[in-house]
């Protein structure tokens, strides 16, 4: 939201096959996802994930908005 200037977001929670998935789209202006950033933002969500077990997608674009999804095997 910071950065972005997207007028549109996309939220989806989803169970199945024993995962939690979770997306966050939007069409703002994306970025360069190869590049590597001096700020926390990306590293410390990849951090998380990885705490959590979880795994995280990353996917940006100069002009393509961005995509983020988060699949978390549930443990029950």
């Amino acid at each position: 939201v910071k950065y972005s200037n997207a007028t549109e977001l996309i939220f989806s929670v989803a169970e199945s096959n024993g995962a939690l998935y979770i997306s966050v789209a939007d069409n703002g202006c994306g970025f360069d996802a190869t590049k590597s950033f001096n700020g926390n933002g990306l590293s410390n969500m990849r951090k998380r994930a990885e705490q959590m077990g979880a795994s995280i997608l990353v996917q940006s674009g100069t002009g393509k908005g961005t995509l983020i999804k988060l699949e978390l095997k549930i443990t029950r």
